[in-house]
């Protein structure tokens, strides 16, 4: 079968142009004219630690290509109104005693002779970057919920 299909191939010279260059356009098309990354994705921030931690954390994700920051939500009322009117596509939520947290979590280094407890340097001078500082959350909130069951089951 593949053999008679040849054979056709070779009287109609269209036909092997078209099956030589068609793959190869694709390729380059596909490689170079579409690109799938998401950029300027909106979000709404709702700081509830109000913290210069959690300011910091915010600067973190509002320095990049990837996310805006759209705007900042006072409650959940005004964050549920942003996601629904699709003026934000992401919400990002820092709880009360975030800072206090990442201090526990050993991520975030308070010195005590710094006026009013301040950082003694930023999460990015240190190397503790988002993802060690996303990970350090990602453990506590895994004991969290883990205690809060064992809690339930006494």
């Amino acid at each position: 079968m593949a053999g008679k299909e040849w054979i056709q191939v070779r009287r109609d010279s269209r036909s092997l142009i078209l099956s030589l260059l068609a793959p190869v356009f694709l390729v380059l098309l596909f490689g170079y004219a579409l690109n799938m990354d998401v950029k300027n994705v909106a979000i709404a921030v709702l700081d509830m630690d109000r913290s210069s931690t959690s300011r910091q954390f915010i600067e973190g994700f509002a320095h990049n290509e990837y996310l805006t920051i759209h705007s900042y939500a006072e409650n959940y009322g005004d964050l549920d109104g942003l996601l629904d009117s699709g003026a934000a596509a992401l919400a990002l939520v820092i709880p009360t005693g975030f800072a206090r947290r990442l201090e526990e979590l050993g991520v975030l280094h308070r010195e005590p002779g710094l006026a009013g407890g301040r950082c003694s340097y930023s999460l990015t001078e240190a190397g503790l970057g988002l993802e060690r500082v996303i990970a350090a959350i990602r453990s506590w909130a895994a004991a969290h919920l883990r205690d809060a069951a064992l809690r339930k089951d006494a």
